[in-house]
């Protein structure tokens, strides 16, 4: 036997969790990037007090689900294997707890194979929002128009941006083509692969709702982590959906992408001039609807 004074460095699993922090019926979207891929496995969550997990409905990306339980304080999915890139959708119903998450990578023999630090679960914020995307065209390598639609449930007075973060390889025309409906004199612009709404200072955003058009190119293969983010800003030079230092990200809502192909006819819109050069666009997702 023998000491080492130094010890060893241990690389723990690379995780991100992300969710709307307000109160109710949620979605949470857990990321994981073992440092290699696995076969058989179980992905464990441990969870803050105050939030309550569903197996319904969630569904994996990366990863191909074969169990779900749920035991007071945790979610252990089993799964046929685990890519490099990987992700968890999780419904939720979030309240006011304590403690963050952690996320252990076991073999089918309960062995721990990675794991990851705490992440912090963020504060609930009493803002009142409904989000959903819409979508003229899933066909890869063809232009899409995209209609980022936020009703808002009550005032937010402080909003000066919405921010819209498109999924990797997603790409908004550099040329900005679109507008901004149901605010006065928003101006719509791209920057670092991103859609920004800057809105008027002082005037935030009433109750109603508010529709963000953009032209974007569908990439010929969609990433694993298939999610775009729609943020609401208090600094109109909002560029992130995360902020580190808290200060200008009110809430970010991930939203669940399309997939190349994808088309759902019983639920049809078309976004204003753009059903002749792009056809009929469908609503893919709608979700996080909280009331004050």
């Amino acid at each position: 036997w023998g000491e080492d004074p130094v010890g060893f460095t241990l690389t723990p699993l690379a995780v991100e969790v992300s969710y709307a922090p307000l109160p109710g019926a949620q979605h949470l979207v857990l990321r994981l990037q073992p440092t290699a891929a696995v076969g058989s496995s179980f992905v464990v969550l441990q969870l803050p007090t105050g939030v309550t997990p569903e197996c319904a409905e969630l569904t994996g990306m990366g990863m191909q689900v074969t169990s779900c339980t749920v035991a007071p304080g945790a979610l252990t999915v089993g799964t046929a294997g685990v890519g490099e890139d990987a992700a968890l959708w999780v419904p939720v119903r979030l309240a006011q707890g304590t403690g963050g998450f952690r996320v252990s990578l076991l073999d089918t023999s309960q062995r721990v194979l990675e794991a990851s630090e705490e992440v912090a679960a963020p504060e609930l914020q009493e803002l009142g929002a409904n989000v959903s995307l819409v979508f003229t065209s899933s066909a890869p390598a063809e232009p899409s128009w995209i209609s980022v639609q936020l009703e808002v449930l009550s005032p937010i007075p402080n909003a000066e941006a919405i921010l819209v973060t498109p999924p990797a390889g997603v790409t908004p025309a550099a040329k900005v083509q679109g507008k901004v409906m149901g605010v006065s004199s928003a101006v719509l612009e791209v920057t670092s692969g991103h859609v920004r709404a800057r809105l008027v200072r002082g005037v935030g955003l009433t109750a109603g709702l508010v529709t963000v058009q953009f032209v974007v190119s569908v990439p010929l293969v969609m990433p694993v982590f298939n999610f775009w983010r729609v943020a609401i800003c208090s600094a109109a030079a909002c560029v992130r959906h995360t902020d580190p230092t808290g200060q200008s990200v009110l809430v970010s809502f991930p939203v669940k992408g399309f997939e190349i192909g994808q088309t759902r006819a019983e639920e049809l819109y078309i976004p204003p001039d753009s059903a002749g050069a792009f056809g009929v666009g469908v609503v893919v997702f709608a979700t996080l609807i909280v009331w004050l």
